[in-house]
């Protein structure tokens, strides 16, 4: 059989290199948008991200980057990656992203103080870390002590009198 009589073509394509991502870390609640540069110039329509098994749509940001957002996933590291839906692609890059358990307030030891007075505040809950972020209402609470991750120390925002809700991030 004489194969250049079919004009069968077969098309090489680069391996993708994920140059860049972030964050590089979400809550296993999902919803993180990640941001990914990659060493392609082309058009990224029919992409997708993939984090372990699960993939999820890309948005086109250029011709070399894109962003998804993570679903929910269970706590510890996954691999990560951008992928053509119509091509197996390689990515050598082998990065992964970290899926981690969201921070909770679930007590203070004071619960009032005076208006437009900072004061320290021990916050206890779970899974905070020497990043958390500690806010009561809208105002960003200084950390005074990271004690555990369920306790951590903060200088309470001066505030206007009221209640607030303190949350963590």
């Amino acid at each position: 059989v004489d194969f250049k009589d079919i004009n069968m073509e077969f098309q090489f394509y680069p391996a993708i290199q994920i140059e860049s991502f972030g964050p590089t870390s979400g809550s296993i609640e999902g919803g993180t948008t990640v941001t990914v540069q990659t060493n392609l110039n082309q058009d990224f329509h029919g992409w997708i991200c993939v984090f372990n098994y699960t993939a999820v749509e890309v948005e086109v940001l250029s011709n070399s980057s894109v962003s998804c957002v993570s679903p929910p996933g269970l706590a510890g590291s996954v691999r990560f990656t951008v992928v053509d839906r119509g091509r197996t692609i390689i990515d050598e890059s082998r990065a992964t992203f970290h899926y981690f358990e969201p921070c909770r307030v679930d007590g203070l030891a004071i619960t009032m103080g005076m208006e437009k007075r900072s004061a320290v505040i021990p916050v206890y809950g779970s899974h905070f870390d020497q990043n958390v972020g500690i806010r009561f209402g809208a105002e960003p609470a200084a950390i005074h002590a990271f004690v555990s991750s369920t306790e951590v120390h903060v200088y309470s925002a001066p505030q206007a009198s009221g209640v607030v809700v303190v949350e963590c991030s």
